[in-house]
């Protein structure tokens, strides 16, 4: 799928779900700037051209604070 982007605003269109479907993305992100240590908002909300019988379960707000990833090695025992 193919985001559209406008300004901090990234929309996909997903696919047609049936009743009491269930699906799953990850979205993963980069920030550009920013010093570590920042919160960063990321806001996210659902829509749907169907009536919603729960539009006040549609949306969700996260801060991630930007941190430099750290992988240590893995250490196996025998």
């Amino acid at each position: 799928m193919t985001p559209t982007v406008s300004g901090g605003t990234v929309t996909w269109n997903l696919p047609d779900l049936r009743l009491f479907d269930v699906r799953q993305f990850r979205l993963n992100v980069q920030a550009v700037g920013g010093d570590l240590g920042d919160l960063l908002p990321i806001s996210l909300a659902l829509s749907s051209a169907e009536p919603d019988l729960t539009p006040d379960n549609n949306t969700a707000t996260v801060q991630v604070m930007l941190a430099r990833t750290v992988y240590l090695p893995q250490m196996n025992k025998r």
